[in-house]
């Protein structure tokens, strides 16, 4: 919810010099509109967060489309709130 919040705060208008998106993986389907002209955006997923799966690929795709200054990463080790993922134990039968 986090990341949506930061993307609705960041089109013109708003007092804002930059946004920070590092959870929440919906981009709103109004994207290009709603974020045309808006503020650099700072963008940081886990690669490992099933909910934000094809998120940083798809926000990319529109601040790139819009010519809104972006840096978008997906960490690979990473899940939910870029938290490292600790390895699975394993379970015997």
């Amino acid at each position: 919810m986090g990341g949506g919040f930061a993307l609705l705060l960041a089109p013109p208008g708003r007092e804002f010099s930059a946004s920070s998106v590092n959870y929440g993986g919906r981009i709103p389907k109004d994207a290009e509109t709603l974020l045309a002209g808006a503020c650099p955006i700072v963008v940081g997923y886990g690669a490992k967060d099933r909910f934000a799966r094809g998120a940083a690929a798809g926000l990319e795709r529109v601040l790139t489309a819009v010519h809104v200054p972006h840096d978008v990463k997906e960490y690979p080790d990473a899940g939910p709130f870029l938290h490292e993922q600790p390895p699975r134990p394993a379970f015997s039968k």
